[in-house]
């Protein structure tokens, strides 16, 4: 009778813990994937609550503490995040990071912040990774107390994975029907996905549903009783479909490859079932349905999605393209991840410090590498990326090495190397939405029942559910201490500086926010531009902590532009626009700003490179009102630009002042210098039609353009003109006739209203 009154608790403490996965395994992907900060912490409530009643109910039915192979590489990446986050002393911080003690002597020490600085380049959000490594380990250990204490406890774990992913995917398919643009009526993506769920990135989708679809696959296989098996099935059709309507296609890639992988070990698993007595062998049949089953899902997917398909499959369908894809970002993320080889860059601050090795894409924000190894490797070192990668890997392949591995692991373990595999293309694993399902399942499949029979009878030690709760509150110390998240903090900012003028108080609201996070180029940009206002050395000093951490950073220099134009240093200042017209991000405002700024011909001539381009961008804005300039500075460009491939720009700037001048001759003359390098561009023909035309000859005009748009119909700038051209000659009827020819090119509202 003790026993028994000792079990009836038991079994409640072990719902509990069941309900508190339950719980965490579906509020993570239907919170947007676990994307909000906020979402961490009822993650670390749950997985704290699932710990401490797990490692309880273990203790009363008397099971062992469950420490599988994969507890190591969860224990390394919490050690490792600890290790970021500890002040150094400035020897131990030289050599753990150069780039971590680079960044205090440069920027932060001038500012008055001289205290010993962790490894980490954003502490808030390596407190926020710890609290997620200690929320993932806490659920790993629960998943796997769970299922030694309960003989249903994998099947119902199981069964939460698996249903998650179809509650996502049954949304997106509701939301489809309904022809609904924004989730639920209420939030919008800044970009719409193909197919609307909670998660807003296609790629993050289909890592989910990789795992959970094949999940739903092994249940249906492993389940005796044929009605559940079908709706088992159902959710298979279901969460395996929606991969193909996202259109993602490294997740119908992966998608695919953990089908094929379960089908494999399926097969092997017969095999070597063929050679044990019939009373273990596995149920005959069972994994050629299955394999049928995985063909037909794939087929008619692909066959109901493939329109859509095929349109996405399009954007990669040569070299080059492939070429211009994520991978060709590699070599660059490589190098930046090389500089932090000893300790990382600080786990989760990837964001605010890799825009200081960012030589491409400057019109991007990178937040993740995109690629696991590139993640871990610039993150935690390429020792801590070692360790945690290789004693993951190893971890996996001693699962997958076991011997009697029922269909449902099996599943598992295909489910969870698609995931894997995705992300080296991409970063969903760095979701809690994503990342939740992942350690549920590999706690699932290392819960294994030779374990549980090799481990009976002994128990878990009465400190595992202390250490439970010592592990969760530091969590939540974590989640206090990283609450500050870097968007929020540089709104937080703006809206104080724009309020501000006095230069003292314009210190006191930058220099919190740096200190908390001192990689972030942003807030030195915030910081100069309201200094530019009073005091132009300090916007300047400001200015040039910014580009330190982002040397692409366009408007870094165009602070410093102004600051050194307003004490005095023209030349200098002038060199900075230069430098943020050759960042490639915002020409068009940089020139605006700069033009206006140069007084002289050298000046103009120091704002831009020395290139056609540039030189006829400048010549436009100097306007009817600088005009002799604008000539001054074409001239010039003409006399060692004229034979470069774009010069055509300069003789068309040419022809068209001399047609102002009544030099037709001159102008006719720079036209056809221009059509020898351009001969097939409509813009000579447009120039020579209305230098012809302003000669008062209309009708040699019209003819030219006409002969010009027999060979060219679909040049719609071109129809455009020649429209013009017959009105003005009063040929209304065939400026309709070209209008109404041309009707289909227009689809943007700007042109559709020069039509009209």
């Amino acid at each position: 009778m003790p026993g028994r009154d000792l079990r009836r608790p038991v079994s409640n403490l072990i719902l509990a813990a069941q309900g508190a996965l339950w719980a965490a395994a579906f509020f993570c992907p239907l919170v947007l994937g676990g994307s909000p900060a906020w979402t961490l912490w009822p993650l670390c409530v749950l997985s704290g609550l699932a710990a401490v009643t797990a490692a309880i109910g273990g203790r009363r039915r008397g099971h062992s503490l469950a420490l599988p192979a994969f507890t190591a590489a969860l224990v390394f990446s919490v050690v490792l995040c600890l290790l970021q986050l500890v002040p150094w002393p400035r020897p131990f911080l030289d050599w753990l990071s150069p780039a971590s003690a680079q960044l205090r002597d440069f920027a932060l020490i001038p500012l008055g912040l001289p205290a010993a600085r962790p490894i980490s380049l954003d502490p808030p959000a390596t407190w926020r990774e710890l609290a997620k490594g200690i929320s993932y380990l806490l659920l790993f250990f629960a998943v796997v107390q769970v299922v030694r204490s309960h003989p249903r406890g994998r099947r119902r774990l199981a069964a939460a994975i698996a249903l998650s992913g179809l509650l996502v995917a049954l949304v997106g398919y509701v939301h489809a029907l309904a022809d609904a643009h924004s989730l639920f009526g209420i939030h919008s993506y800044a970009v719409a996905p193909p197919f609307l769920t909670t998660f807003g990135n296609p790629n993050h989708l289909s890592c989910l549903l990789t795992l959970t679809s094949t999940v739903s696959l092994g249940l249906a296989l492993s389940t005796k009783e044929r009605q559940r098996a079908a709706l088992w099935a159902l959710s298979y059709v279901a969460s395996g479909a929606a991969v193909f309507f996202s259109l993602s296609r490294g997740g119908i890639c992966f998608f695919i490859a953990a089908q094929l992988l379960f089908a494999f070990l399926l097969f092997r698993r017969r095999q070597q079932g063929s050679a044990a007595p019939p009373a273990n062998r596995p149920l005959p049949g069972r994994e050629s349905w299955v394999v049928l089953g995985i063909f037909a899902v794939l087929s008619i997917s692909a066959f109901v999605a493939s329109e859509r398909i095929l349109a996405e499959l399009q954007t990669a369908d040569s070299v080059q393209k492939l070429r211009d894809s994520k991978m060709q970002m590699w070599p660059m993320l490589a190098a930046g991840a090389a500089r932090f080889s000893r300790s990382g860059m600080g786990r989760g601050a990837f964001e605010a410090a890799f825009s200081r090795y960012q030589t491409s894409w400057p019109e991007v924000t990178l937040t993740h590498p995109e690629n696991i190894v590139l993640q871990l490797w610039a993150e935690l070192g390429l020792l801590g990326a070692a360790l945690v990668g290789l004693t993951a890997a190893w971890a996996y392949l001693r699962l997958l090495r076991q011997n009697q591995a029922s269909s449902l692991q099996l599943a598992l373990l295909s489910g969870l190397a698609g995931m894997a595999l995705h992300d080296f293309f991409d970063f969903g694993l760095e979701l809690p939405g994503c990342a939740v399902a992942a350690c549920m399942a590999i706690g699932l499949a290392s819960g294994s029942d030779n374990m549980l029979r090799a481990e009976a009878g002994r128990r878990t030690p009465r400190w595992s559910a202390s250490w439970a709760a010592g592990l969760l509150g530091l969590a939540l110390i974590a989640l206090v201490k990283g609450r500050s998240v870097l968007p929020q903090a540089e709104q937080e900012l703006t809206a104080r500086l724009s309020r501000l003028t006095a230069p003292n108080a314009v210190a006191s609201a930058v220099l919190p926010a740096i200190d908390l996070h001192p990689a972030d180029y942003l807030l030195y940009d915030l910081a100069g531009r309201a200094y530019s206002r009073t005091s132009p050395h300090n916007a300047l000093a400001f200015a040039n902590r910014a580009l330190f951490l982002r040397p692409l950073d366009v408007e870094s220099h165009r602070i410093a532009a102004r600051a050194l134009l307003r004490l005095g240093r023209r030349s200098q200042g002038l060199l900075e626009y230069r430098l943020a017209y050759e960042t490639g991000q915002d020409q068009a405002t940089t020139l605006n700003e700069a033009v206006p700024a140069a007084r002289d011909l050298e000046e103009v001539k120091l704002v831009i490179p020395r290139a056609p381009v540039p030189v006829s961008e400048v010549a436009v804005r100097l306007g009817s009102s600088r005009t002799p300039l604008a000539e001054a500075l074409l001239a010039d460009a003409l006399t060692d630009l004229a034979e470069q491939p774009d010069a055509p720009e300069l003789w068309l700037l040419d022809a068209r002042y001399r047609a102002e001048r009544r030099d037709f001759a001159g102008a006719l003359d720079a036209v056809a210098r221009a059509e020898k390098s351009w001969p097939s561009s409509p813009r000579p023909v447009m120039a020579r039609a209305g230098i012809l035309s302003r000669e008062g000859q209309r009708a040699e005009a019209i003819s030219l353009l006409e002969a010009f748009f027999a060979r060219h119909p679909d040049s719609l700038e071109f129809s455009w003109a020649l429209a013009q051209k017959h009105i003005e000659a009063g040929g209304g009827k065939r400026a309709r006739q070209v209008r109404a020819g041309a009707s289909p090119l227009v689809h943007s509202p700007l042109w559709r209203s020069k039509w009209l």
